[in-house]
């Protein structure tokens, strides 16, 4: 009902824009006789900030509401998979530092292979898993222009 009552309104508008005359040509010339001795030029208003009319409101674009609901999920997992993307970037760098800082602690050259391999397994991981959730979030932004 709200899409055949959203197509009128449009419709009517249409008629209406089509209906009026053409608009007047606008003229190229910029030459100095057309300047305000104020400085403005000819045509342009003075208008401060508090004279110029307001931007409309957010709530207008409550209007898109019923044209998103039908991809609820997609915009929510795309949401869920931003985030995880944002965590797994924030945790490189300390899955890095962990490798620097105790990768290396050891006297014992087996002990320290041991302790190099398991930080450098945890870097992989969330290296693997930064890529994962990039590329999902990237394919619930982009699945519809396949």
């Amino acid at each position: 009902m709200r899409v055949v009552s959203s197509c009128e309104r449009i419709l009517g508008t249409l008629r209406v824009l089509t209906s009026r005359s053409p608009m007047p040509a606008v003229q190229t010339n910029t030459g100095a006789a057309d300047h305000k001795p104020g400085g403005a030029p000819a045509g342009v208003s003075d208008a401060g900030p508090s004279e110029r009319s307001k931007g409309k409101s957010p709530k207008s674009l409550s209007g898109l509401l019923p044209f998103l609901r039908p991809y609820r999920l997609q915009m929510g997992l795309a949401l869920i998979f931003l985030l995880l993307a944002a965590a797994s970037t924030l945790a490189f760098p300390v899955a890095l530092k962990s490798l620097i800082d105790q990768g290396f602690v050891s006297a014992d050259p087996a002990e320290q292979l041991m302790d190099l391999r398991g930080h450098f397994a945890a870097l992989f991981g969330v290296g693997a898993a930064l890529g994962l959730f990039s590329a999902a979030r990237f394919y619930m932004v982009t699945w519809a222009n396949a």
